[in-house]
């Protein structure tokens, strides 16, 4: 059978495809009618809609897609619809855009989101700004963004927020930022947080701060911070606080000081407590105080202890006392001086203690001198020992005594040497009593020196003995003249020997009459002949 010939009349293209339109004829009027594509959507079920490619839809135009109703778009393939140009699409009416599912939402472009208008934006409801994701969040514009309704910005997902840049936080009003959930709060990110104003803030409550995270928290500028108020501050946690930055914390008022909990105070950190001014650490309260960690008060300089009064000095821990510097300790009054127990004396440190200026040393007890370690005495200053009343050294143990340097023991006024008790003269180390300057053993009474021990004696060079009075040496028992070493031998005059009890003469040994002058061997000569 032979073929047919082939038919001239091309083949009609499928109804669904566009296809291009007939140029009009010169008559035609201004207002065209409808095409023959809008015509052919228009017959469209949903069923053939939802079957549409994206090629077929990117090819929709501006003309086509206005006859299409809500219940039509939202048969629309979600990855189909995301194909419409952006012109096309910023022609849908909010009606239209009503009926989009979540899915087709959260399937448009960046590009698509972008163009909305604001009347548009205003149509969306609030499951479809829900299922907007981070990336169409950040392709609004800060206009868009602004003309959220509440109930739409309470709709954002954690993720969307997250999304929002400092510029578009900040085109939100305050009323919208109040429709943030403690959710949406806690996902905002740092450098969105920067967006915010101080009017922002105000409409922030207690328990929404406490959302926030403590990075985001230590993003607020300096001047928002500040605008916190009391209450608003006392919803911060312990972590939150210790976040904060310095600059922040420098910024807080006394008012806002006031309202910091006892538990926000103990997360602050050695760096928080040394940007505090002085007029933020005088105003904590007594709790405040013992309230701060023992690594806050070794950061407190001289001048902040300075502010303190002697009451919240009073309220000081043990442990707090013995965790101030040097530096801190130097900032105590004397009036602070008389807050502080015997037993929180102790627990200083000797580096903090030699911290305390001569003038709030000397205003120390006897009672209170009395309660220092040995470790303590050792390491005071020797302006601090100089500076020590009579009745200071009176109050000074054995121990303590016993504890001082020969720097120390140098710097002992002939007042206070003298002021020593023969038990105290005792407990002399033999470093000390080697140090004692002839002045100093000048100032001495016989019976200060008669409690010289022999090992203290023997400690003695030939300079100090030849301070000693005859009346001073009459003092030395038998074993503290045989005490004295070769070397100091030569500080005996002869009357000094001469004059010494027979018992005492006698006492000389082999290798101190060997270490004699002539002079001294004759006078011991002459007092064993009279013997």
């Amino acid at each position: 059978m032979p073929s047919a010939p082939p038919s001239s009349t091309p083949s009609p293209q499928p109804s669904w495809l566009p296809c291009p339109r007939p140029p009009s004829p010169a008559s035609t009027p201004t207002t065209s009618p409808p095409s023959r594509l809008t015509t052919q959507l228009n017959a469209f079920t949903t069923t053939q809609l939802a079957a549409l490619s994206s090629a077929a839809v990117a090819g929709l135009d501006t003309d086509d897609v206005a006859t299409i109703s809500s219940a039509e778009i939202s048969a629309i393939n979600a990855k189909t619809l995301a194909g419409l140009s952006t012109a096309t699409f910023a022609a849908l009416t909010s009606t239209q855009l009503g009926g989009l599912t979540t899915a087709q939402t959260g399937s448009l472009g960046t590009a698509q989101v972008k163009a909305l208008t604001t009347a548009q934006i205003d149509g969306l409801t609030t499951a479809q700004v829900g299922a907007l994701s981070s990336a169409q969040i950040g392709a609004l514009t800060t206009d868009g963004l602004a003309s959220f309704s509440t109930d739409q910005v309470a709709a954002l997902s954690a993720a969307a927020v997250a999304a929002l840049s400092s510029a578009q936080l900040g085109a939100l009003s305050s009323t919208q930022l109040d429709a943030f959930s403690t959710k949406q709060l806690a996902a905002l990110s740092t450098g969105a947080v920067a967006g915010l104003s101080t009017e922002d803030m105000a409409t922030i409550s207690s328990t929404e701060i406490s959302a926030l995270s403590a990075k985001t928290l230590a993003s607020i500028a300096t001047a928002n911070f500040a605008a916190l108020t009391s209450t608003q501050l006392g919803g911060l946690t312990a972590t939150q606080t210790g976040s904060l930055g310095t600059a922040q914390i420098k910024a807080l008022s006394t008012a806002q000081i006031d309202g910091l909990t006892t538990a926000q105070v103990g997360a602050l950190t050695s760096a928080q407590i040394g940007a505090l001014t002085t007029d933020g650490i005088a105003s904590f309260s007594t709790d405040q105080v013992a309230a701060l960690s023992t690594a806050a008060i070794a950061a407190l300089s001289s001048a902040q202890v300075g502010a303190l009064s002697s009451t919240q000095i009073d309220a000081f821990s043990t442990a707090q006392l013995a965790a101030l510097s040097s530096n801190g300790i130097a900032g105590l009054e004397t009036g602070d001086m008389v807050t502080i127990s015997s037993t929180e004396i102790t627990a200083l440190r000797g580096s903090s203690l030699a911290g305390l200026s001569t003038a709030n040393f000397a205003a120390l007890t006897s009672t209170q001198l009395g309660s220092l370690t040995t470790g303590q005495a050792a390491s005071l200053s020797t302006a601090q020992i100089k500076v020590l009343s009579t009745a200071q050294i009176d109050g000074l143990s054995t121990a303590q005594i016993g504890a001082l340097t020969s720097a120390q023991v140098g710097a002992l006024s002939s007042d206070n040497l003298i002021s020593l008790s023969t038990d105290q003269v005792a407990a002399l180390s033999t470093a000390a009593v080697a140090a004692l300057s002839t002045t100093q053993l000048d100032a001495m009474s016989s019976d200060q020196i008669g409690a010289l021990t022999a090992t203290q004696v023997a400690a003695l060079g030939s300079a100090a003995i030849a301070a000693l009075s005859s009346q001073d040496l009459l003092t030395f028992s038998t074993a503290d003249i045989a005490a004295i070493s070769a070397k100091a031998i030569a500080g005996l005059s002869t009357s000094d020997i001469t004059n010494l009890t027979t018992a005492q003469q006698v006492a000389f040994t082999t290798a101190q009459i060997q270490a004699m002058n002539t002079d001294q061997t004759n006078a011991i000569v002459r007092a064993y002949q009279s013997i």
